[in-house]
């Protein structure tokens, strides 16, 4: 046998074996949608927060990601609020706020909130904005201190 030949063939040995050892996608773990929604209320949005905190508790090294969106008519502020609101909701509950991640996710046509489940070595949910910055309208005025929206406390 010739070199060549005898070197092509530990190259597909080589490649093959890699291949093999390595996860396929289907193998490998991915962000789960827990619950979304569009209008905000507080007992409703306080039961969402305990269902993925008890979702996060259960896997072990997940994380709850949290995505708040505002509207095509967005308040100034509004999403700050939101965040902030939700923050104080998982402190006053006692969560470990290293498991969570809360962001601003950008626009879309209505204020919009998603709750996301991350396994561990999984990839974390990409913001997903369907609204251009300037096909949003602002509202109101801007304010320095912008206060949290009781959308989330139990």
């Amino acid at each position: 046998m010739n070199k060549s030949y005898i070197l092509a063939v530990s190259i597909i040995l080589i490649f093959s074996q890699n291949l093999l050892a390595q996860k396929t996608s289907d193998d490998n773990p991915k962000a789960k949608l827990i619950e979304s929604y569009t209008a905000f209320k507080s007992d409703e949005a306080s039961m969402i927060i305990d269902k993925l905190r008890m979702e996060v508790n259960q896997s072990a090294n997940s994380k709850g990601v949290i995505i708040v969106y505002c509207g095509k008519i967005c308040k100034y502020g509004e999403v700050e609020a939101h965040l902030r609101g939700i923050s104080f909701s998982l402190k006053s509950k006692g969560v470990n706020l290293k498991q969570f991640v809360i962001i601003s996710g950008g626009f879309r046509e209505k204020t919009t909130t998603e709750f996301w489940l991350v396994p561990e070595n999984a990839c974390f949910p990409m913001p997903n904005s369907s609204v251009e910055y300037e096909n949003v309208t602002f509202k109101g005025k801007f304010k320095e201190k912008i206060y949290d929206y009781e959308c989330c406390f139990h």
